[in-house]
């Protein structure tokens, strides 16, 4: 995701408002499980007996459903 701010950016012809610190909370929700593989968001929240709530790819709604699994996780 975070790329993509990036590459919306330089499109647009602004500087970048973010931080280049973040976390990818794909990426730790793999490394906390243990996991050998990356996963999807839907996968993820199934893996946490969690069902999707929106509208997949829907900004709003990802970041929505990815808040909760970053709430289980820390």
């Amino acid at each position: 995701m975070y790329n993509k701010i990036i590459e919306q950016c330089d499109w647009l012809g602004i500087t970048n408002p973010f931080s280049e610190n973040y976390m990818n909370v794909m990426h730790e929700f793999k490394r906390h499980f243990k996991l050998h593989k990356q996963i999807g968001l839907k996968r993820a929240l199934s893996y946490l007996n969690m069902s999707f709530e929106g509208t997949h790819h829907s900004g709003a709604d990802d970041a929505y459903n990815t808040a909760r699994i970053l709430s289980k996780i820390l």
